[in-house]
């Protein structure tokens, strides 16, 4: 009996002289999260460019940094705030957003478009005359 005590004792002792902290651990996983990407780089690419196939899209995805609210990115980047809750729903379902750590309600990017080399346009969206005019033609009527 004294015999199997001791082989519990050596057993931990060898487990604990292995033990990882959790820095270990986050940068193993940081590691695996890499390769992954890596491994996977065009299939991912192309799901991006898929899935967020206009500009709008690509400028809100990219705002979309777990800090900034719906009104924030529709503040910069003219796309209305209902329009981004309702794609921010529909990329959690997708798994390119998740829920922000930071601010509850809010959403964060799995990823950022430059790590697979899409380009983000700059600036707010353009509208075109004919949104501009019946936008004037409503202030018109309001104003009568």
């Amino acid at each position: 009996m004294s015999e199997s005590k001791e082989k519990k004792l050596t057993v931990g002792q060898d487990q604990s002289e292995h033990k990882l902290e959790n820095k270990d651990y986050l940068h193993l996983l940081q590691k695996l999260v890499s390769y992954t990407k890596l491994a996977n780089y065009e299939s991912i690419r192309n799901w991006l460019i898929t899935i967020l196939d206009s500009d709008d899209k690509k400028r809100v995805f990219e705002a979309t940094d777990g800090d900034n609210s719906t009104r924030d990115i529709a503040s910069t980047t003219g796309v209305g705030k209902d329009t981004i809750s309702n794609w921010w729903d529909e990329w959690g379902k997708q798994g390119i957003v998740e829920e922000s750590e930071k601010v509850r309600g809010r959403r964060r990017r799995s990823v950022s478009l430059s790590e697979f080399g899409i380009e983000v346009p700059s600036g707010k969206r353009q509208r075109s005359k004919r949104q501009k005019l019946s936008k004037d033609d409503g202030k018109q009527d309001r104003n009568e």
